[in-house]
């Protein structure tokens, strides 16, 4: 029975420790609106606005954002806009289309913010997708960041979502996964800096993307002394056997 208790209780805390980060930095929480709506892509036929795309600038916490918005395929409107009084970003997309949101920010303190990603490892933001009709094939939607400094190095990761219904949760990616993070990181120790970060929001088929709290984020203090009574159940689970 004891030996049970010890299993699962480390397990469980092992489990439960990695779902928990506090922030270093804040990239985006959408709280500043863009002018113009944020901008409308679609054919000049059947919605409102130019041909597409459209880009449009703001400043946020971190320095400027550039929105560009493209309508990749279909007919229909690919929209991108912030909702009030619960600031979100949303990529709203017509049955028959599908689109893409290209969001640049322009880093306005890279010492700042470099300091922070060199301390945190970690990027983090809320994500959900609802909606869409599968007309041509299964739906699909996909998160991707690239992170440049000056030196011209930049490393990047993306994530694929298979269907038309991801549930509102907390994404959290560790900056070691990142593609071509060895020689970002190479250069972030020898003085480069955080230049930009650019974010490309993509889905299909009527769906509506939101993304927000886009972080630099660290585990919480607790998730370290979670772990730690993780492994030392585990670590006292093997002594009872060996003994």
């Amino acid at each position: 029975m004891i030996r049970k208790w010890l299993l699962t209780a480390g397990v469980v805390s092992l489990f439960t420790a990695t779902g928990w980060a506090t922030s270093v930095a804040v990239i985006d929480d959408f709280t500043t609106l863009d002018p113009g709506n944020l901008g409308v892509v679609a054919s000049p036929d059947s919605c409102p606005g130019d041909a597409s795309p459209q880009t449009y600038g703001g400043s946020n916490a971190i320095g400027q954002r550039q929105v560009t918005v493209n309508r990749t395929g279909g007919t229909g409107c690919a929209t991108f806009s912030v909702a009030t009084p619960s600031p979100r970003a949303e990529l709203s997309l017509d049955s028959d289309t599908s689109g893409e949101a290209m969001i640049l920010w322009n880093v306005a303190d890279p010492g700042t913010l470099s300091s922070a990603i060199m301390g945190a490892h970690h990027l983090s933001f809320l994500y959900r997708a609802d909606g869409g009709v599968v007309t041509t094939g299964p739906n699909q939607s996909s998160v991707a960041f690239n992170l440049c400094l000056n030196s011209g190095a930049c490393m990047s990761f993306a994530q694929n979502f298979v269907g038309p219904l991801v549930p509102l949760q907390q994404i959290t990616w560790s900056f070691n996964d990142f593609f071509n993070y060895d020689a970002f990181w190479n250069d972030l120790n020898n003085g480069a800096l955080i230049s930009s970060i650019q974010l490309t929001l993509a889905g299909m088929n009527g769906q509506n993307l939101i993304i927000d709290q886009i972080q630099i984020t660290t585990p919480e203090p607790a998730t370290f002394v979670l772990m730690g009574s993780a492994l030392a159940g585990l670590a006292l689970l093997r002594r009872r056997r060996l003994v």
